[in-house]
């Protein structure tokens, strides 16, 4: 009598996810395409698989299971208690070979389990086992293993990526003033846990060329730097910036507008944060007000006044002098301009006004 023997049923399994790393949230935030391999290459001596099981940390919800092998998903793919079973004995395909077998289960998870306080990602171990029941007397699940062409059964979690609100105030500067005290407000409106560890503001460096003065309401550390034109706000050094918390960013900005009369420009202080979860600095928002500057040339300011200021009734033509004075800020340039507005007690006027720029602190006199 031939008699075959046989060791517990052995698989490789891995898991990958898309995205790589998933963001923390609820499942109404986040979702994420799992793929999950079996495979028996390489794999000698083993029965072949009726069942196998993958085991999903509690925490993902799951739904729309599907199976390269199986032909009738629907019915012989079950989820029960965070658990995937895939029976291939009850299925037309019958069993997964061994060896040499091969199947590809793929489903979504909703959700993810909450990332223990002071983390910013962590692993889960999607875990999963194989059986022979029905095929081999004796035989129990058997937890895969991996190896090079199956490396891991491990999935990311990671916070989920800042969420920074900002504005800056004031939001109107004048081309004659050249610093201006700047504050810069940041709140971090993240989920529980997301901490912010480092921010940085984006000065626009085609108008500004330095920033003094720098200081945090959190007592962040703060550096500027002119090459790259960004203030770095690292607060390492007091924890983090948790959630729910803001911060007052207070500076000197200089500009080089040198041209006072320069038209009104927008510019933006965009700024973008860090909580160490992968992502890297991820973009800010502004909130209901604005991280936008206008810088904007000065109003006109002029003084005047006329000579003589009397006439004679008896003489009928007469002469008056107006003289305008730029009271504007240094370096202002204004074109004038003289505006007729006696009291209507002339028949006529014979004007003779000569136009010309006028610095600011000059005098110019214009014959009427």
């Amino acid at each position: 009598m031939l008699v075959q023997s046989f060791e517990q049923p052995f698989a490789y399994a891995a898991a990958t996810s898309s995205p790589q790393y998933i963001n923390e949230g609820g499942v109404f935030d986040v979702s994420a395409e799992i793929t999950y391999e079996i495979s028996t290459k390489d794999v000698t001596g083993r029965p072949n698989i009726s069942q196998a099981i993958i085991y999903v940390p509690s925490g993902f919800q799951i739904s729309n299971v599907q199976s390269l092998l199986i032909q009738d998903d629907a019915a012989n793919i079950t989820i029960s208690n965070q658990a995937i079973i895939i029976d291939y004995a009850d299925d037309a395909v019958g069993v997964l070979p061994s060896p040499n077998g091969y199947d590809r289960i793929t489903f979504t998870t909703l959700g993810t389990p909450n990332i223990p306080a002071g983390l910013t990602n962590t692993n889960y171990t999607f875990y999963s086992t194989v059986s022979s029941k029905g095929i081999i007397t004796g035989t129990t699940h058997q937890t895969n293993g991996t190896n090079a062409n199956y490396p891991s059964q491990e999935i990311y979690v990671s916070a989920s990526d800042p969420d920074v609100k900002c504005h800056i105030f004031p939001n109107t500067l004048a081309n004659a003033i050249k610093t201006n005290s700047m504050t810069y407000t940041v709140a971090n409106e993240g989920s529980s846990y997301n901490d912010i560890f480092q921010l940085r503001i984006k000065v626009p460096t085609d108008v500004i060329s330095n920033i003094e003065s720098m200081s945090s309401s959190k007592g962040a550390v703060m550096q500027y730097d002119g090459g790259t034109g960004y203030i770095y706000v690292y607060y390492t050094n007091i924890g983090a910036l948790s959630n729910g918390q803001s911060d007052s960013i207070s500076f000197d900005a200089i500009h080089k507008i040198t041209n006072l009369n320069n038209p009104a420009q927008l510019k933006s202080f965009n700024s973008e944060a860090d909580n160490n979860n992968g992502s890297g600095y991820v973009a800010s928002s502004q909130d209901t007000l604005t991280w936008n500057v206008t810088f904007v040339p000065p109003d006109p300011k002029g003084q005047s006044y006329i000579t003589p200021n009397e006439i004679w009734t008896s003489i009928i033509t007469n002469t008056f002098n107006v003289y305008v004075y730029n009271n504007g800020p240094k370096g202002e340039v204004s074109d004038t301009a003289l505006t007729n507005s006696f009291l209507p007690i002339f028949t006529s006027w014979s004007t003779s006004i000569s136009m010309t720029l006028i610095s600011s602190e000059n005098w110019s006199s214009k014959p009427l």
